[in-house]
């Protein structure tokens, strides 16, 4: 138990020591390195950027107080005008520090379109067609890590993705309007995304009909759980797959039955999809503690 005690005291102090040194302004050994899964995108389409960090010296490094909220926030773009580096505003995410050894990397994933585009249709944010730059900086206790720059372009959608993007467009447009009805935005978005549910944007369509159902509670019914079973058949890729089962699940348990009901419906799914991601997110709540 002393030896125990001892090597956890050594372990402790030996953290403190290099989360000290990145505030005490010593050089980091650590490369900040960007990438985007590929250089050309659509407009409105989702826009994940990689953000990783190596330890590229021979020594345990730190990186202090790191997050994504940061990282998108010191983005630095540039388009054909110059400088555009406008922020307009991240969910906050909770900052951390990590220690990393020789060779060791970290890497943070954040979808920019979000945060960085500008421009906006109601809650809708997009960066427009164009050619542009863009590199990062992370301070780092009092050093500042600065990224490779890597080039990107956006292009406008054409053929059946014009017409869902346009759609898309006009719905968010119509969510601005007060007058507007949230039954016929709902209606209007399953329209969209089960005649286009291969569409890029498909996703952003369904996520915004059903954070909508979520929120107000209207058509917070069976016919909610038949439109998420039916999109995630037709995408079993889908990004928001496991959202979808979990909202579903959370519509039975509080309309239709408890959790007995979901236990039954999330079986069934598992049996009905073996060697899918539905089984896979289906067993993930079956396994938590949400529907015991």
């Amino acid at each position: 138990m002393k030896k125990l005690r001892i090597t956890v005291t050594i372990l402790f102090f030996f953290n403190i020591f290099f989360v000290y040194q990145a505030f005490s302004g010593t050089k980091h050994n650590i490369e900040y390195r960007i990438t985007f899964p590929k250089n050309i995108f659509i407009e409105g389409e989702d826009m994940i950027l990689n953000m990783t960090f190596k330890n590229i010296g021979s020594k345990v490094d730190s990186l202090i107080k790191i997050s994504g909220a940061d990282l998108l926030k010191n983005l630095i773009f540039s388009d054909e005008k110059g400088d555009n580096s406008t922020y307009q505003g991240a969910v906050n995410s909770k900052d951390t520090t990590i220690v990393l050894k020789p060779n060791q990397d970290y890497t943070l994933s954040e979808n920019i379109r979000w945060t960085r585009g500008y421009e906006h249709v109601g809650l809708f944010s997009y960066i427009p067609e164009g050619n542009y730059r863009v590199k990062g900086v992370f301070k780092n206790g009092k050093t500042n890590i600065g990224s490779n720059e890597i080039l990107f372009r956006v292009i406008a959608p054409t053929g059946t993705e014009k017409e869902v993007f346009d759609g898309f467009i006009r719905i968010n447009k119509l969510e601005m309007n007060k007058d507007s009805k949230t039954e016929n935005i709902i209606n209007d978005l399953t329209l969209l995304f089960k005649k286009y549910p291969e569409s890029i944007y498909s996703d952003q369509i369904f996520l915004k009909n059903i954070i909508i159902r979520n929120i107000t509670g209207i058509k917070h019914d069976s016919t909610f759980i038949e439109d998420c079973l039916w999109y995630i058949q037709k995408k079993p890729d889908s990004k928001i797959l496991d959202l979808a089962l979990d909202l579903s699940a959370r519509v039975i348990q509080q309309k239709y039955g408890g959790n007995e009901k979901v236990r039954e419906f999330l079986t069934a799914l598992k049996e009905k999809y073996p060697n899918s991601r539905i089984f896979i997110e289906s067993n993930k709540i079956l396994q938590s503690k949400k529907y015991k």
